[in-house]
């Protein structure tokens, strides 16, 4: 399979591309990937809950369809 490096992703200035077109964060993930010509993405995010105690949320997405393939939540 084809993968892009996140060196590939910063080259495309990820947030200008969400100012430009108003996507969501995982609707510009599809987008950005598209152009890098990859077949998936993985998006991901996390957040503090408290001292020590952090959510961290993943999901793989295709690029053609915008479909979650798989998604974990930690």
């Amino acid at each position: 399979f084809d993968q892009a490096s996140s060196a590939d992703i910063k080259k495309m200035d990820p947030d200008q591309i969400q100012k430009a077109t108003g996507c969501t964060r995982d609707e510009c993930a599809t987008v950005i990937g598209e152009q890098l010509g990859v077949d998936r993405v993985i998006s991901c995010s996390y957040n503090k809950v408290s001292e020590g105690i952090y959510f961290l949320v993943a999901k793989m997405m295709d690029i053609k369809d915008g479909s979650i393939v798989s998604s974990e939540t930690v």
